[in-house]
């Protein structure tokens, strides 16, 4: 299992948790953003047991960071991975498996600078990031300073 996914402790307090408050598998699910308990992050984990601890189990279980990611932030990752050539295990470091799970800004910017790094190692004659087609998007463009 790989370390930043739910720690067995979280899952048996998370459980503990929701037979105390008369809550079923299902109605546990329900609370989880994949649906699936398994699925859910460390720090997922612990969004949900300081939901469940607080009594707002009904609350949906999101990260609570600033703004979402831009269409053109997931746009440029995606290139940028196709050229990098870089695998999926490489966004386990971010807490996300595949693109469509980077739901905030600050992740998406802390993933291109990223791959802007593993770009320019692989190509040294670049001075940085080659897509520069995006950079007339202000999010992108703040992105690159």
């Amino acid at each position: 299992m790989p370390t930043h996914m739910i720690t067995e402790v979280q899952r048996r307090q998370l459980f503990a948790l929701a037979r105390d408050r008369g809550m079923d598998l299902a109605a546990v699910r329900d609370l989880t953003p994949a649906g699936s308990v398994s699925a859910l992050t460390r720090t997922q984990a612990d969004a949900l047991i300081d939901r469940l601890t607080l009594g707002r189990a009904q609350a949906p279980c999101r990260p609570r960071r600033g703004r979402r990611a831009s269409p053109h932030q997931i746009r440029f990752i995606n290139e940028l991975i196709r050229s990098t050539g870089v695998g999926p295990h490489w966004l386990e470091r971010f807490d996300v498996r595949v693109v469509e799970e980077i739901r905030d800004s600050q992740t998406a910017r802390r993933i291109i600078t990223g791959l802007c790094a593993i770009q320019k190692a692989r190509d040294s004659a670049s001075k940085g990031c080659r897509f520069k087609r995006l950079t007339s998007s202000p999010s992108v463009s703040m992105i690159r300073k």
